[in-house]
């Protein structure tokens, strides 16, 4: 099975990199796109709580489980980027929680992952196998370290979290298969998104799922999609608790009743067509 571009890092670093920063706000350069940058120091112990001091000045707020809903948010695109590179390029991103970091500057942040991308290191195993190892470095030896830490920090609690990987990976895979250039992967993609959200071990999300279900295969209900007539958006699972920061419910918010909904749609397309 062919990927869409087995040597896009060696071919085009830069252009890779702009790639994972604009699209998933990975920045796996060396360079600093903005002003700070959580510190040298082990990224599980005092970078995350820099990033979450530095949200709590943005926001002037101390309501601590809200940023690590937002954070918990933000930090949910490590693994789409990943999963993209993995399904696309046939490459792994560098994943080490101690070597993360996060520069910042206001609302605005990119995830930092140090090291260079790699191809697989089992290139020997049938590609079941290596995805099987390769997400499970993703989720339980990576996201699962960094959610736990921030749930110490901030009091989110773990359902929540993985709800907003959940939607993340849904929402990622649907463009993704939607844009695929050729059927083969397409292909590709639907085997690797039918075994991240049901294949992979529950385990690796702390069985966070819904009874049964596995942990990221979660029943989102859809919207209309206020950006793209005649188009629908999932809802969000629980609550982001953003409004929380800025006095503003999501769209998609799925604590707030259709009456409320159907007024946010009206100030989002008013606020598009000034």
């Amino acid at each position: 099975m062919q990927t869409e571009n087995n040597h896009a890092w060696t071919e085009d670093p830069a252009k890779f990199r702009e790639f994972y920063a604009k699209q998933f706000r990975v920045h796996l350069g060396g360079e600093k796109l903005l002003e700070n940058t959580t510190g040298e120091s082990d990224f599980l112990q005092e970078g995350l709580e820099e990033i979450i001091g530095h949200y709590k000045d943005v926001y002037k707020t101390e309501h601590l489980r809200a940023i690590g809903a937002t954070l918990s948010s933000y930090l949910s695109l490590i693994p789409a980027a990943f999963l993209h590179a993995m399904s696309h390029h046939n490459i792994a991103l560098p994943l080490d929680p101690a070597s993360t970091s996060i520069q910042y500057d206001g609302e605005s942040f990119y995830l930092h992952l140090s090291g260079s991308p790699s191809t697989f290191v089992v290139p020997e195993l049938p590609r079941e196998e290596r995805r099987a190892h390769l997400v499970g470095s993703l989720f339980d030896s990576y996201m699962k370290p960094v959610f736990q830490r921030l749930r110490e920090l901030t009091g989110i609690d773990k359902h929540s979290q993985w709800s907003y990987a959940a939607l993340t990976l849904q929402r990622s895979y649907d463009n993704w298969m939607d844009k695929a250039s050729t059927e083969e992967l397409k292909y590709l993609l639907r085997e690797d998104y039918e075994y991240v959200v049901g294949g992979s071990d529950p385990a690796w999300f702390e069985r966070s799922g819904v009874r049964d279900r596995h942990p990221l295969d979660l029943p989102f209900k859809f919207v209309p999609d206020v950006y793209n007539e005649g188009k629908t958006v999932r809802m969000k699972y629980r609550c982001c608790l953003y409004y929380k920061l800025t006095g503003t419910y999501c769209y998609t918010c799925p604590a707030i009743t259709e009456e409320h909904r159907s007024r946010r749609a009206e100030e989002i397309i008013s606020a598009r067509s000034k």
